[in-house]
């Protein structure tokens, strides 16, 4: 993170209903220093896409961090039929992200956000060895661009849905099977809280950290549903 780099950023999930140019005007409102991006957001079209982050450019707004259209190895439970299936395709869609925000925002040393999607057929150890393959060389691919990737962990509920990670001791034996040095985790206060000695893991783990995503958990809400931000703690903290 370079000493230009807003502390405290807003993702453009928590306002997922808002298009990409009234996030950007609110953030401005609000006074919000850094974004990140959902690449969702921005038009399919590539020149188009290039426009809109144009004005995120020239908007003062610095990006933290980005969420790419397809971010995870394998298919999840919210791709579109239009998504790629395969490792090998989604990779090439995730390289084209790296090459679209190292060449809008060059230099910047953006990180991108990755996950793992389901295992196929419920392999898991297929599951890992393909990650151990496919990631090393996407990290040189970003480092070559000046872009970080950041791994997430996620939550248990989401196992066979999301994600075949759902520890922090596994996204952290990935990023150092992976070994690379723009290849760190990304941290979600909403997935991780219930493992054990959570903080004092996680102040161990330093400089592997590239990004934290912060938000409440609240059980009585229906599986998924956004609630909103910095309102409850979670529970035993």
């Amino acid at each position: 993170m370079s000493d230009k780099t807003p502390m405290f950023s807003v993702s453009q999930y928590t306002t997922y209903p808002l298009t990409f140019e009234q996030d950007v005007e609110l953030y401005q409102k609000l006074g919000v220093e850094g974004i990140e991006v959902c690449e969702e957001k921005l038009s399919s079209d590539p020149v188009e896409a290039r426009e809109q982050l144009k004005i995120l450019a020239e908007s003062g707004l610095k990006v933290t961090s980005v969420q790419p259209r397809v971010l995870s190895l394998f298919p999840h439970n919210m791709d579109t039929e239009s998504d790629p299936r395969t490792p090998e395709d989604r990779m090439k869609r995730y390289r084209q992200t790296i090459d679209l925000f190292s060449e809008c925002f060059p230099d910047q040393n953006i990180a991108l956000v990755t996950g793992g999607g389901k295992a196929p057929d419920f392999n898991f150890r297929l599951a890992h060895k393909i990650a151990r393959e496919f990631y090393p060389p996407l990290a040189d691919y970003a480092a070559q661009r000046g872009v970080r990737l950041m791994f997430e962990p996620l939550s248990p509920i989401l196992m066979n849905a999301f994600t075949f990670i759902t520890t922090l001791d596994e996204a952290v034996k990935l990023v150092e099977d992976v070994g690379r040095e723009n290849f760190g985790l990304a941290v979600d206060v909403w997935h991780i809280w219930r493992e054990r000695g959570v903080a004092e893991r996680l102040a161990q783990l330093g400089e592997m950290i590239f990004g934290v995503h912060v938000c409440d958990w609240r059980a009585r809400h229906a599986f998924m549903k956004p609630s909103r931000p910095f309102s409850i703690t979670a529970p035993g903290s």
